[in-house]
């Protein structure tokens, strides 16, 4: 019965729905690849994990923290990244590696964005070209069909709420990501300055014993 009637209104709805149909797919298709990142990203980035990670820098235990760059947890896999830039240029490398995580969790927010911006203009397409085809219609006769004029109505009226179905859901779920992405964001960056502060305390640390972690370096934990 539902099938039905959606069928019917997809044919009533004109040639615009077609296009209206693809942005539907596409933006199903974005959504799910979101939701299945965010569910993968926050089984990962397991809070345990960050706080052994850190303690391991605050004891300069490089050996393992150069580990973290083949770890699961995007967040320790992102600050462990940065050493491999160097003790002096950790600042700027741990802004590269933030920026580039950041911007993974962003990836096909441009895609939603177009398609909640785009289904709407379509359904305004299609209401102007409905319309037009029923006035059309009202002029080819001195006396309208109205069977044929309310067709014309149909199916402006069909791709508008066509248009703002596929738009309306989609903002909701684009605010939700981009949201999901700025606390990341936030994180990542007061992790930035931890790890940074923390790292520098331990090479600070006295390194007369050369069992102390504080005196590796880079090329010795390889």
């Amino acid at each position: 019965m539902v099938t039905n009637v959606v069928v019917e209104g997809f044919i009533k709805g004109g040639p615009v729905m077609w296009p209206l149909l693809g942005c539907s797919i596409a933006a199903l298709a974005l959504i799910a690849e979101r939701a299945a990142f965010w569910w993968r990203f926050r089984r990962q980035a397991q809070a345990g994990e960050i706080a052994q990670f850190f303690e391991q820098v605050r004891h300069g235990r490089l050996k393992e923290i150069l580990r973290g760059r083949e770890a699961a947890n995007p967040i320790v896999q992102t600050l462990a990244r940065a050493l491999g830039h160097g003790d002096r240029a950790l600042h700027d490398a741990l802004e590269l590696e933030v920026d580039a995580t950041v911007e993974r969790t962003r990836a096909s927010l441009a895609g939603l964005d177009t398609c909640i911006t785009l289904a709407p203009l379509l359904g305004i397409f299609g209401t102007v070209t409905g319309i037009i085809g029923s006035f059309n219609l009202i002029g080819q006769t001195a006396i309208a069909d109205p069977q044929a004029v309310s067709a014309g109505i149909a199916e402006a009226l069909i791709t508008t709420a066509a248009g703002l179905t596929i738009a309306m859901p989609t903002l909701v779920c684009y605010n939700l990501f981009l949201t999901f992405s700025d606390r990341i964001a936030f994180r990542l960056e007061k992790y930035a300055r931890e790890f940074e502060i923390l790292y520098a305390q331990a090479k600070g640390l006295p390194a007369a014993d050369p069992r102390h972690p504080a005196a590796l370096t880079p090329a010795d934990a390889r």
